[in-house]
């Protein structure tokens, strides 16, 4: 049966009215989320909100004025619950004064001793002042004091203080020089000297959580509506389910802990579709799944390297080798496997390896028998002259090639009768496989033999393990490792 239009119109209008509900909501939450980020940050940067100057790099004198943003300061103090220091500000306007008064060279006259002298008493009350201030301001103190000793050389603050408002000092320094430390580095650490205000029960007074509790009833409320909204288009979702649905929702109604309503503020706006997070999961997902990647490969590397180390160290290691040989064998696959690997490789090495390594093998056998001619018995003056020397060479060289080459030879012609079925090439085969093991395992029972091929196994492995891992890091090998998995 086909809807009534009017009922596809009613429906599609409650979609677009929840629809502007959930994006206004969520508008709503990222500004209290951004207030909250803001009245937290307030105390620890008003001195920026007092000067709106920004510095890059607060060990260098590089400032970048921002007098373009409004001066909250004077708004937002009342409403924060604090208010400027008043002996601050005192000392801050008696030292423009004071700036005036040496400008003018006027420091001789009365107005200017009377000025100099109340700066002083001003200074010195604020660095003396240990029991009425807070933490916070208590470091800004001690770091005057020390400013202060250093540029007075002095062991006291009193004393340094003293000595840098004298009439003396004043008279014959440069004070163009001597404004920009009492300005730049002095007075900045003044004016943001604060007090918290206190009403007539001696309560301090603190409005910024009036604000945030209607935030909180428009959350609760949303919250309400919610949980109607989906009990009544999921009948059959529980109210225990709802509410657990709901719980991101939590940190919304806390008065403590605000900095979480971060989760539940970018779910809502991914909710409305204000936001794409799409691709930042992805890339999050793949930074989580490409560490976890390479982590796993190195446990299961160091697993299989442990093994092998563990059997490479084993004083068993001869007997194990001795093992290998088919007559201690005894499934009759192995054996069969072994005969089929060499039917596999040896054709390959004689026709394709061995043709493609020739000039490296003509060197190493010219080498050989170099050596060899060399420590033949000739006398050592005929070995001196040119003509032996080349001679040999040449011999060398010749007798090299032809080796080679014979080599080759015979063993590609080797190689197409070992890819037919011999039944006497499958035991000699296995005859010579067993005479290497076996010799291969008394040598291993020498100790230095044995020690020194531990150490060179072992060196090799450790460097293959690390090379594979620094291939896999550098390379990003994450999604070919991943699509083998699958």
């Amino acid at each position: 049966m086909t809807r009534p239009r009017w009922q596809e119109v009613k429906t599609n209008n409650n979609i677009t009215l929840w629809r502007c509900w959930d994006q206004a909501i969520a508008v709503l939450t990222a500004i209290n989320l951004s207030w909250i980020i803001f009245d937290i940050s307030y105390i620890p940067l008003r001195a920026f909100w007092i000067n709106r100057n920004f510095h890059p790099l607060p060990s260098t004198s590089i400032v970048i004025p921002l007098k373009w943003l409004p001066d909250i300061t004077s708004y937002y103090d009342s409403f924060k619950g604090i208010k400027a220091d008043t002996k601050s500000q005192t000392y801050l306007r008696n030292f423009k004064q004071l700036d005036q008064i040496i400008a003018l060279e006027q420091i001789d006259t009365a107005k200017g001793e009377e000025n100099r002298s109340s700066n002083l008493k001003l200074i010195q009350e604020i660095i003396n002042n240990d029991v009425s201030i807070e933490i916070k301001d208590m470091i800004k103190v001690r770091k005057i004091r020390s400013l202060l000793r250093d540029k007075a050389g002095k062991d006291s603050a009193n004393e340094a203080a003293s000595y840098l408002l004298s009439k003396n000092y004043l008279k014959e320094l440069d004070w163009n020089i001597e404004r920009q430390f009492w300005n730049k580095e002095i007075a900045p650490l003044i004016e943001t000297n604060y007090l918290k205000i206190q009403n007539q029960n001696n309560q301090y007074l603190n409005s910024p959580w009036k604000l945030d509790l209607a935030f909180q009833a428009l959350f609760l409320f949303d919250i309400i509506v919610r949980l109607i909204r989906l009990k009544f288009y999921s009948p059959k979702t529980n109210w225990q389910k709802a509410l657990l649905m709901t719980s991101i929702d939590i940190p919304l109604l806390l008065p403590f802990w605000k900095p979480l309503r971060i989760f539940p503020t970018i779910k809502r706006l991914s909710s409305a579709k204000l936001i794409h997070l799409e691709p930042l999961r992805e890339i999050i997902s793949e930074a989580i799944v490409a560490f976890f990647a390479i982590e796993v490969f190195e446990a299961i590397t160091e697993r299989i390297l442990f093994s092998f180390k563990k059997l490479i160290y084993s004083p068993k290691l001869p007997n194990n080798i001795r093992n290998l040989c088919s007559y201690n064998s005894i499934e009759r696959k192995k054996k069969n496997q072994i005969i089929e690997l060499a039917r596999l490789w040896l054709p390959l090495f004689s026709n394709q390896i061995g043709p493609k390594i020739r000039p490296q093998f003509v060197e190493l056998f010219r080498h050989a028998l170099q050596k060899s001619l060399q420590s033949s018995t000739l006398p050592s003056s005929l070995k001196k002259l040119d003509l032996v020397e080349k001679a040999e060479s040449a011999l060398s060289y010749q007798l090299a090639t032809g080796m080679t080459d014979a080599m080759i030879d015979l063993s590609r012609n080797a190689g197409d009768k070992i890819l037919q079925k011999d039944i006497l090439f499958d035991e000699l085969g296995v005859d010579f496989l067993d005479s290497f093991l076996e010799e291969l395992a008394s040598i291993l029972e020498n100790e230095k033999v044995s020690q020194r091929s531990q150490e060179l196994l072992i060196s090799f492995l450790n460097e293959f393990k690390d090379s594979s891992i620094k291939q896999l890091k550098a390379n990003n090998k994450l999604n070919d490792l991943t699509n083998n998995q699958n």
